[in-house]
Formats: C-alpha cells, structure tokens, sequence
C-alpha cells in the first residue's frame, strides 16, 4: 500500500517495471473485470464451471476480486456475486478440511479471504479461512526459510494472510523466505541455481 515509488537503476537500457498487488493479480485488474462480466451473465459453478475442490484452480481470487468490485462500483447483481464467491470460498475450504492440498495452491483462496474482508463479509469467517491456509503454509516451509521449490506465491500468501489477521508469524514467514533466497544482477539465487 503505496501511494508512490522511485526506481532508479544505471543501465544503458530503459527497464520494464510491472507492479503486481498483494493479491497475485495485475494491477489493472484486468482478470478480476473479466470474471466479474462472466458473473453478471452466469451465476453457476461446478459441472461444467467454476469448481473450488479442484487442486490447481487459482480463480478463488478472482472471483472474489470480480464480487468485491461490482460491489463497490454497485454492478447490478453485485449480491449475487458476492454470494456466490462466499459459496466458492466456503466450498473449497470444506475441500481443504478433507483433503490434503499442496500448499502452493493457497494464494489464490487467501486473497479471496482478503477481498470477502475488504467487502465487510463474514470477516471473522474469511480471517479464520485464510489462517487455516497460512498456518499450513507456515508449518510446511523448511528451517532455512525456504519452501519446495521457488515459489514466490507462499509469501505473498502469508503476507496477504498478515493483511487480513495482523498475525506477526505469518510476516516473519515471508521473511525468512526473502531470507532463504540470493539476490543478484542475473536473478534470484535459489539452492544453488539462478
């Protein structure tokens, strides 16, 4: 949450610079408008649609995002769709409960969480959800700060998590990940490789 940023850099070349939310999506919010037209003309999931259950599925966010915004800009059929992504949310954290999802699929169900808060929704509901994911992301990463691989939705997840709960230790994850890692002019140095 900035209100504005410097860069400054010493190369020959003009950098590209693209600033991505906490939320994982780009700040245009191009996806989050797109699921929110796709909401105002059908308000399904399961067969044949949305489905919270499925492991990979990295729309939880989005379809919150696209609620959150119709709300806001009071779309007709806004209820709805904030109804409809509480369904999704609840769905999928009952699926959470019963199974055993990789952790790597928690960002995008935790920044759902986040936009049901924003929108003032069953808050201490959405908070509890979004804990349950990052104390289980917390509780998977390695004692060097690192997790399985690179993967950077961890911490923005944990730090979404912080946002939503103001719990330090979900903070002080996605530092000892920032930790875990190198930092160089060629990349990010990560267990030895670039």
């Amino acid at each position: 949450k900035y209100a504005s940023m410097v860069l400054e850099f010493d190369g020959a070349d003009e950098p590209t610079v693209s600033a991505v939310g906490l939320t994982g999506m780009d700040v245009t919010l191009d996806f989050a408008y797109y699921v929110a037209e796709n909401m105002v003309e059908d308000f399904t999931y399961g067969t044949n649609g949305y489905d919270p259950s499925f492991l990979c599925d990295h729309s939880l966010g989005g379809l919150a995002a696209g609620a959150y915004l119709m709300k806001k800009y009071d779309v007709a059929g806004w209820e709805d769709a904030v109804e409809l992504a509480a369904q999704a949310l609840t769905d999928r954290y009952a699926a959470f409960n019963s199974r055993n999802y990789t952790i790597n699929y928690f960002q995008s169900a935790i920044a759902g969480c986040h936009f049901m808060v924003l929108m003032d929704e069953d808050v201490d509901v959405f908070k509890k959800m979004a804990a349950a994911y990052a104390d289980r992301i917390v509780a998977a990463q390695a004692p060097d700060g690192s997790h399985t691989w690179l993967e950077s939705r961890n911490p923005v997840a944990t730090l979404t998590a912080y946002d939503i709960t103001g719990n330090e230790k979900y903070l002080t994850s996605a530092r000892r990940w920032l930790e875990a890692n190198e930092y160089t002019e060629d990349g990010i140095i990560y267990r030895g490789q670039t």
